[in-house]
């Protein structure tokens, strides 16, 4: 609690991974928080009910990189089929490719570079997915998942 009200900060539970999410995200939508939450289903409807694809919380984040940091293969699926742009960017260059890579996502990182995502992007501070895989548990596996193997 800070002295203006709740803290600015929740920690979201991903096991051993804490993710951390500004709980004042301004432009979050129903569609960010199914994302977030690993509802595929919540994803689609939101997407059924309107929700823009692309669309980006306040620290610039779309509803794919949410998903894929999460390990939500099934709503990175139905993301990249109804169209998401796969390689969009943070206001700081991340991508979601570089999300899962860091968090050791490996059937997200096959997903995104099967539909499309670069492996080679560099963020502001030129590093890439190859950089990011090194904060994975099996780091080797998310490489494999790089070059499509």
């Amino acid at each position: 609690m800070t002295p203006e009200g709740p803290s600015p900060v929740k920690a979201l539970d991903l096991g051993a991974r804490p993710l951390m999410i500004a709980s004042a995200m301004t432009r979050a939508s129903s569609l960010h928080a199914a994302a977030l939450a690993g509802d595929a289903a919540g994803v689609a409807a939101a997407l059924t009910a309107g929700g823009t694809i692309d669309a980006r919380t306040a620290a610039g984040e779309t509803a794919l990189m949410l998903a894929a940091q999460r390990g939500d293969a099934a709503s990175v699926a139905l993301l990249l089929e109804r169209g998401a742009l796969v390689d969009a960017a943070t206001p700081q260059g991340n991508t979601a490719l570089m999300m899962a890579a860091a968090r050791g996502q490996g059937a997200v990182v096959a997903a995104l570079v099967a539909g499309g995502a670069v492996a080679g992007h560099v963020n502001r501070y030129g590093l890439g997915a190859r950089d990011w895989a090194r904060w994975a548990a099996d780091p080797e596996a998310i490489l494999r998942g790089l070059d499509g193997t």
